[in-house]
């Protein structure tokens, strides 16, 4: 999904983002690597609702397109990934959510794709090798500012390394269940 409107507050985030990661320097860890993950609080700050709002419409459509009920309740969270020169994110899933996504606020040219691996195991040893459904791949997604990609929550990936001089700003998501969740209910 392409969310322009949203493009004019992209200058603005991405300074709030560098303000929180000067405040709270010790990264939150999981698989990013040579760079800051924030907290999974970053849809509590008031600064980013435009955003969180408009990413549940998105995750609303992509649920029921997926044949989720009517009236299913889930919450967001999300955090901020920062990637200097070099770094990435090694391959991962996002465990317990429901469905997943990614924006990106800031992409410099070299700064790498977004790598979706093959989720089934028997396709390495399937023949005839070659390209297509049927063999084992990766696929990578080169990304721009304003662009929200949505992956099942359970799909292995993962983030090349930012060849870069200038930082890739992205801000991770997941759609999860409420009893999971620290904030109310956002989507229905």
């Amino acid at each position: 999904h392409d969310l322009p409107d949203l493009l004019h507050m992209i200058p603005g985030w991405r300074q709030r983002l560098d303000d929180m990661r000067a405040h709270e320097q010790q990264a939150k860890g999981r698989s990013t690597r040579e760079g800051w993950s924030g907290p999974k609080t970053l849809f509590d700050d008031a600064e980013f609702r435009p955003l969180r709002e408009q990413c549940q419409q998105a995750f609303l459509v992509a649920l029921r397109q997926m044949g989720v009920a009517e009236g299913f309740a889930f919450a967001m969270e999300a955090w901020a990934n920062i990637h200097d020169a070099g770094g990435f994110n090694q391959p991962h899933i996002h465990r317990e959510a429901v469905l997943s996504g990614c924006f990106y606020l800031h992409t410099p040219q070299g700064s790498g794709a977004i790598v979706f691996h093959d989720p089934r195991p028997g396709t390495l040893y399937s023949r005839p090798w070659g390209s297509g459904v049927n063999t084992w791949s990766k696929v990578g997604m080169q990304v721009r500012p304003g662009m929200l990609v949505l992956f099942p929550h359970w799909l292995e990936h993962s983030v090349e390394p930012n060849q870069a001089t200038e930082g890739r700003y992205s801000i991770a998501m997941n759609a999860i269940l409420p009893r999971r969740a620290s904030q109310k209910v956002v989507a229905q």
